[in-house]
């Protein structure tokens, strides 16, 4: 699921299942109807959320775009190549923090369709110009802590960008500590300070033998402590790291923990990369995969939705900056 707030206070849903988008109005007050929704074909199962003329649709495997307006009128479509050297790649896609438009270029975070021991040899961003329909860069690759053989499983390859401070790119790895920014093709390594939250960092690694033990896989990726995502507040000039805390595994039981149930923080840097800050939040309670900044502070999704006949009742809090 993707949630979006727009430019014009309405609030944008994409829901998977149903390959239709939705658009609901006045997310600003207590209560928000639907307003339009979007069938989408089910062969273009990912959606990108730029504006209200631009709303990317795509499949992450074969590389067909389409652009489509806030009411579903085709805009343009395109094909981004997704064999590069004669190697096959997929697009990367994680609640859209991974795609960014900006200035007629698609930036993409794409991973090789190749065998683990050669993963980590290849590039995983492009820039594709939607002007001269060409990729202009192929770059980036993992950290050179990601080593095959010592590496934490897909959610030490999840990882998530932004559009920051005066158009800079910036990533942030799940289990690198620094943030990388791209400005003017110049990757630059920021150091910046370790969430208290993390105790030992990086995590301990993931064992690959175990990957067919989906209690083990379930287990890992419920309790290891890492940075989950990352967003820049274009209202306030901050950077958010959401951090994701260690958790345990019942002892006496052997139950593993929901995802959610962790406690979580938010890192809080501003554009400098100075550090600000970092909130807690008791686990449980809340979604941090769907946060919404707005001009009056960060929305923050309930854990719980609630089904209502046929209709699910999403509940938003927001917070805002002391």
């Amino acid at each position: 699921m993707l949630i979006h707030n727009t430019e014009n206070g309405e609030l944008f849903i994409f829901n998977a299942p149903l390959s239709k988008c939705e658009i609901f109005n006045n997310f600003n007050s207590e209560t928000f109807t639907i307003k339009k929704a979007i069938n989408i074909l089910h062969e273009f199962n990912k959606v990108y959320y730029h504006n209200a003329d631009s709303i990317f649709i795509f499949h992450k495997r074969t590389g067909r775009f389409k652009i489509i307006d806030i009411n579903g009128h085709l805009v343009d479509s395109f094909l981004v190549p997704l064999i590069i050297n004669n190697t096959p790649f997929s697009i990367y896609y994680n609640s859209s923090h991974n795609i960014i438009y900006h200035n007629h270029i698609l930036y993409l975070t794409v991973f090789p369709v190749v065998s683990l021991n050669d993963f980590y040899n290849f590039p995983i961003e492009i820039q594709f110009d939607l002007i001269t329909q060409k990729i202009l860069s192929h770059h980036l690759k993992f950290p050179d802590n990601y080593i095959v053989g010592r590496e934490w499983g897909g959610i030490g390859r999840s990882n998530a960008k932004c559009l920051g401070h005066n158009g800079a790119i910036v990533h942030s790895f799940s289990v690198f500590q620094p943030f990388l920014t791209i400005r003017n093709s110049k990757i630059k390594l920021e150091k910046i300070k370790t969430s208290k939250y993390l105790m030992s960092f990086p995590p301990e690694y993931y064992i690959d033998s175990m990957s067919n033990d989906s209690k083990y896989v379930f287990g890992y990726a419920a309790t290891i402590g890492y940075y989950s995502d990352f967003f820049f507040d274009k209202y306030r000039n901050y950077y958010c790291r959401l951090v994701a805390h260690k958790n345990e595994i019942d002892r006496l039981t052997g139950v593993v923990p929901d995802y959610l149930d962790r406690n979580w923080s938010i890192m809080l840097f501003d554009h400098n990369f100075k550090f600000l800050g970092e909130t807690f939040f008791e686990g449980g309670k809340y979604d941090f995969h769907h946060l919404l900044f707005t001009e009056q502070g960060l929305w923050v999704l309930s854990k719980n939705i609630q089904k209502i006949n046929e209709d699910y009742l999403y509940t938003y809090h927001l917070m805002t900056y002391n």
